[in-house]
């Protein structure tokens, strides 16, 4: 191993400063970009996942007539609570249908796994220590 210690690049060292991360021993996570988070997959960023309690529709089964859309069994009268339609408004999401994902909680994103949220990851070239050998003299 030849170490010169009037190399004006390393000063005699043998070791400057990495050229990937420079210096730093990080880089940012090519997965997230350097943000920490990745879309969610499970609504695919999207936020939102269909009402597991209606399943989509927005509507349910008037809790008051069953969905006859009747006061009673033997009755030609309208039901009072959803005025004949035999259906109501899903209690759970509102009637739109959807609700915030289960798994990002409506935020679309979710942490990434790759660099554990940091937005960063360790070096491949210098494995985080942040220098490399000099390559004129080492």
């Amino acid at each position: 191993m030849y170490n010169d210690e009037n190399c004006h690049y390393c000063d005699g060292t043998g070791k400057v400063k990495c050229h990937e991360c420079g210096g730093d021993g990080q880089v940012e996570c090519f997965w997230c970009d350097g943000d920490g988070e990745v879309r969610c997959t499970d609504c695919g960023g999207s936020g939102s996942e269909s009402c597991p309690s209606c399943g989509g529709r927005g509507t349910k089964n008037c809790g008051s007539c069953g969905g006859s859309g009747k006061d009673s069994y033997d009755s030609d009268e309208d039901c009072s609570w959803c005025h004949g339609s035999g259906e109501e408004d899903c209690s759970e999401c509102g009637g739109s249908g959807e609700v915030d994902c289960s798994y990002c909680y409506g935020s679309g994103k979710v942490e990434c796994d790759d660099c554990d949220g940091r937005g960063y990851v360790e070096c491949d070239k210098c494995r985080g220590c942040g220098e490399e050998d000099c390559r004129y003299c080492h």
